[in-house]
């Protein structure tokens, strides 16, 4: 088993235990030992309930790790594998023979939220929080929120929650019917396994039978997700297509900018090429380009993720630290456009990316100590 994901048996209960710091992310490696547990734990005629908890007090678990979901978003390769292999583990999760019961000690977004889903009853600290937070990214839950939410708590609440991207407290999912159990600050885990060790205590045969009977077929429901999950997925790369060109010409005026697919036969698994022709070159290859072409040519690629899908805030650290002071202008354009729509956090060593500001936070020393120090920058009205 996985360092991760720990199993504890106390008598007829075992505690699963994700500890994936700082937020239990649900990386490849932790996928692999939750689904192995669950194949463990099915062949165990001693475990009659489980717990499934996460360790610290920022998330009970949340989802894909972000530094993987890049690799494969720039390789094109293992993203419909890493699918796969999380729908079979909470599958295998959600047809245990032996009842569930989620220790949910802090926030489930997310990733989160499905893993609680697939858990037969779920006790919550009062400080956790739950939601379905993907559509403020452009994306859509992927691993069975839109057909397990509902039933759960209800069509009007979850469409809110999905399609708002809504988080709720404690006291709001039990009323819903998400939670089963508020537990007092801090018990969570605690008054989880006071239930599973109740569960546990009943009839073996009774309690499984009970199981599979209220167990729908979710099948076609989860292959629709799926099917809609990838019409996502290709209407983000049109949007950020489109919004590539577009933002190419701001920082090459007279260039040509293109993303293309690899195989755009299939979504989950085709890579995306970068062709970037500055103007008066006939080169498309990255490779052929400028240091501060290839700079460029990056913050191009997010700038269009940005548009293409706007967020509120963005935080930049020293994208402009390659460029000369014609591309660096440039750059300063795209800037004031997109801050018409969001908030733009920059960090910077460039003097003029400072006078486009609009308040400024610092680092300074005042005798002999070192402050933090801001300003607000009051703008003449433009004629």
């Amino acid at each position: 088993m996985s360092e991760a994901v720990r199993v504890d048996r106390e008598g007829a209960v075992a505690v699963v235990t994700v500890d994936n710091p700082p937020v239990n992310a649900l990386a490849d490696h932790v996928i692999d030992a939750l689904d192995a547990a669950a194949v463990e734990l099915a062949g165990d005629a001693d475990v009659r309930a489980v717990v499934l908890t996460g360790t610290g007090e920022k998330a009970f678990l949340a989802g894909a790790d972000l530094e993987e979901f890049a690799a494969r978003l720039a390789s094109g390769e293992g993203i419909e594998e890493h699918a796969a292999a999380t729908r079979r583990a909470l599958g295998r999760w959600e047809t245990l023979p032996q009842p569930v019961v989620a220790a949910v000690q802090a926030h489930a977004m997310g990733g989160g939220l499905e893993v609680a889903l697939v858990c037969d009853l779920v006790v919550a600290d009062p400080g956790a929080r739950f939601g379905a937070p993907e559509v403020r990214l452009g994306l859509m839950p992927g691993a069975g929120a839109t057909q397990r939410l509902p039933p759960r708590i209800g069509v009007g609440p979850a469409r809110a929650m999905i399609l708002l991207g809504t988080t709720i407290d404690a006291a709001e999912a039990q009323r819903l019917g998400l939670v089963h159990a508020v537990s007092e600050p801090g018990a969570a885990l605690a008054e989880a396994r006071a239930l599973a060790e109740e569960l546990a205590a009943l009839p073996a045969v009774a309690v499984r039978a009970i199981k599979r009977a209220i167990a729908a077929d979710l099948d076609d429901g989860l292959d629709r997700e799926r099917a809609f999950f990838l019409e996502v997925f290709a209407s983000a790369f049109e949007d950020t297509a489109r919004e590539f060109q577009a933002v190419f010409q701001v920082l090459f005026p007279g260039g040509e900018g293109r993303l293309v697919l690899t195989d755009p036969e299939d979504m989950l698994t085709t890579g995306v090429e970068v062709e970037a022709r500055p103007p008066g070159k006939k080169i498309k290859r990255l490779s052929l380009l400028s240091g501060g072409e290839r700079s460029l040519t990056a913050v191009a690629m997010l700038c269009a993720i940005f548009r293409a899908r706007p967020s509120p805030f963005y935080i930049m650290d020293e994208v402009e630290a390659a460029l000369d002071d014609v591309n660096l202008g440039r750059l300063i354009t795209l800037f004031e456009q997109l801050r018409e729509k969001s908030q733009l956090l920059i960090i910077t060593h460039q003097k003029r990316t400072m006078e486009v500001a609009d308040a400024l936070y610092g680092v300074t020393m005042r005798a002999g100590v070192t402050q933090v120090i801001s300003q607000r920058l009051h703008r003449e009205p433009e004629d």
